[in-house]
């Protein structure tokens, strides 16, 4: 079976009740490594958090669009290429895309491109004291805001993968939820 046929499959008995725990128990023998089935299992999206969580994934949306906005006309204004600016601006529309769509790895790459740029501000930073602070200000919360909805839309992967508990099973096996 196609990973995406799987995916749709588990996703539907997710959605029709089915627990997680059953679902691995299910599903487990049907060609995927343990570890690549259980972050498949895992990354399934639970209506019931992405509802309890919209207002929280929307403000997301908007920020990540302001700052984009204010990124383009600072771009205008110091005169930055053209095409850069246009494919900075397509790949932010992508992780939107993504963020509606409530997709883990759109959650977690936007964390660690957000950790990187924050990185390279540190770097230059005391050139321009306010603006310095406000930069970094507004890349922590954002920083803050992703892994905040990352760890509450998918409770059972961590940054690196599928959590586990003091036994080595899967929390979501152990959570019968």
């Amino acid at each position: 079976m196609k990973k995406k046929e799987l995916i749709k499959i588990m996703q539907t008995e997710f959605d029709d009740g089915e627990t997680l725990s059953n679902i691995y128990e299910k599903y487990k023998g049907s060609g995927f490594s343990e570890k690549k089935f259980a972050r498949l299992v895992g990354c399934l999206k639970d209506k019931k958090l992405i509802i309890k969580h919209t207002i929280a994934n929307r403000f997301l949306i908007a920020f990540i669009i302001l700052i984009t906005f204010i990124e383009t006309i600072t771009h205008f204004i110091i005169g930055i290429n053209p095409v850069v600016l246009f494919v900075s601006i397509v790949i932010t529309v992508i992780f939107i895309y993504y963020f509606i769509k409530v997709t883990y790895l759109a959650y977690l790459t936007y964390f660690f491109l957000s950790l990187l740029g924050l990185q390279s501000s540190l770097r230059d930073f005391g050139t321009n004291l306010v603006f310095d602070i406000i930069g970094i200000g507004f890349s922590i919360f954002l920083m803050a805001l992703l892994w905040y909805l990352k760890s509450k839309l998918f409770p059972y992967i961590g940054a690196f993968g599928v959590k586990k508990d003091s036994n080595g099973q899967y929390l979501f096996i152990t959570n019968k939820k």
